[in-house]
């Protein structure tokens, strides 16, 4: 998760839709008609349109009425959509250089690297104007919370960190990330707004953008009763606005579809970076 990353991915967006203007303007240089397109005031019968161009032999601009012909209606199309490519090439004319400049000089830590580059003698006498990421995160890590209670009668899974989960599968999930060393908390309490406190799976916490995030794993997905409180829990999360592919990962399975490793790397490659 990375500002950088994000800016990057604009700017190859944007590279590639002036690419393709510039395809679409060689196929339709000969076909281009000049003069311009004005729209009047809706009637009754629809929007009404105005050719504009000028002369070629007085220099003097001429005003035409198009009627609802096909081909008048071919040439109103033509000309607004010749004019929207030109306003969508003039900001891509102008974006892309700003943020070519901009990610020449950039970098996603510049501002605490300001005092992480300071002397260690330095650093102790000083106070962030702005807590680092890795002092964000710590303060995250460091904050106590009380999970749900785990019955000895329910069975339980010991993870390499030496804490217990419910599921065989949430183990590998919980190990996968302790050896990876993304820091988690299983079934940390997520306060709802005057609905019922979820307990996510496993919490993290971005501290670039100072938010969590979490991971659902739903391991008994075939069970009818625990699917419907498997769609129950995610209603839940987007009454909190909080929805799959933005800052919840899901991942499902079935006695006969069980949890894919393979797809867990994928997945904490795409999200993590690891």
């Amino acid at each position: 998760m990375s500002l950088r990353n994000d800016l990057l991915t604009l700017l190859a967006k944007y590279e590639r839709i002036l690419a393709k203007l510039d395809r679409l303007k060689e196929r339709e240089t000969k076909q281009a008609a000049p003069g311009r397109l004005e729209v009047l005031r809706p009637s009754a019968c629809g929007y009404h349109y105005v050719y504009t161009c000028k002369d070629p032999l007085t220099g003097t601009r001429k005003r035409k009425y198009l009627s609802d012909s096909k081909a008048e209606n071919h040439l109103a199309s033509r000309l607004a959509q010749t004019a929207y490519q030109a306003e969508l090439r003039k900001l891509l004319e102008q974006r892309i250089p700003q943020l070519q400049d901009l990610l020449a000089n950039f970098e996603d830590q510049e501002l605490e690297k300001v005092y992480c580059d300071l002397h260690p003698g330095r650093q102790c006498i000083v106070s962030p104007i702005e807590p680092t990421r890795d002092q964000r995160l710590r303060q995250w890590q460091g904050t106590p919370y009380k999970g749900l209670n785990m019955a000895p009668q329910d069975g339980y899974f010991e993870t390499n960190k030496g804490e217990k989960v419910r599921s065989k599968s949430e183990k590998i999930l919980a190990d996968r990330f302790h050896d990876l060393g993304i820091a988690y908390k299983y079934e940390c309490p997520l306060i709802s707004r005057g609905r019922t406190t979820l307990y996510p799976d496993f919490t993290f916490f971005d501290p670039a953008h100072n938010w969590e995030f979490y991971w659902e794993h739903f391991g008994m997905m075939d069970n009818p009763a625990y699917a419907k409180r498997a769609c129950q829990k995610l209603e839940e999360y987007g009454m909190q606005g909080i929805f799959p592919g933005d800052r919840l990962i899901v991942t499902f399975e079935t006695a006969n579809k069980p949890l894919s490793i393979r797809y867990v790397n994928q997945l904490i490659a795409h999200t993590f970076g690891r």
